[in-house]
């Protein structure tokens, strides 16, 4: 039995308790696929996690400083299967799925858009009024999976940037900021070669893993999903 058609079969069976079974891995340091070149977070205390599905890898990274604070969600598809990401989150869902900003009282811009070589990002500029930070969201879905019949996304990111001394966020100062992100690797490492996390985890996002990955056939639209 293939290894595509092994884990459609658990997929099918194991459903959502997947989700619910899910093991999180500390990222050994160096090895992260998010970084984010900003000055104010160069010096940055970073704590980042792994999760691996069936189809695809999810990262999530959280970095603080005195001066700023942020927290960025990855996910890549598998390029070697017939793997894609389903994302059911719109930009606003996106956002307030980080627990700073379901939890605080937000002052919000206007979207606009950052056109990169290898992604369209879409940004917002927004104050977290009960904290006195400025701050800008970003969300991103690209390298669309040319096989996959519904042409989903094979990548996605989406985060927020925050300005802790509450200086003026500008949509030029936001869009600056949302192009400082980078995301590192479309392939998936199956190994997880960090320590497994047990206990609390200090999670800034209570929906992290999402379970994003989905398996298709090529001549359907039917999903074998997580």
């Amino acid at each position: 039995m293939s290894r595509s058609v092994f884990l459609a079969c658990c997929a099918l069976v194991l459903g959502t308790a997947v989700a619910q079974a899910a093991s999180l891995y500390a990222v050994p340091a160096g090895a992260g696929r998010i970084a984010i070149n900003l000055p104010a977070l160069s010096a940055a205390k970073v704590f980042q996690v792994q999760y691996t599905g069936f189809w695809h890898r999810e990262d999530y990274a959280r970095f603080t400083s005195d001066q700023a604070q942020a927290e960025i969600v990855y996910a890549a598809a598998d390029p070697y299967e017939n793997a894609a990401l389903e994302v059911p989150l719109s930009f606003a869902r996106a956002r307030d799925s980080f627990d700073i900003n379901a939890q605080g009282a937000l002052d919000l811009g206007a979207i606009g858009r950052l056109d990169q070589p290898e992604r369209t990002v879409f940004f917002q500029p927004y104050a977290l009024k009960d904290r006195g930070w400025t701050c800008v969201a970003l969300k991103s879905e690209w390298d669309h999976v040319g096989r996959d019949p519904r042409n989903r996304a094979g990548r996605v990111m989406f985060g927020y940037i925050c300005d802790k001394s509450g200086g003026a966020m500008t949509t030029a100062r936001a869009r600056d900021m949302a192009e400082t992100v980078v995301t590192r690797g479309t392939e998936v490492d199956w190994k997880n070669n960090g320590t497994r996390l047990s206990g609390p985890i200090p999670v800034g996002n209570s929906s992290f893993p999402f379970d994003f990955g989905v398996h298709f056939n090529d001549n359907d639209s039917h999903d074998w999903t997580q």
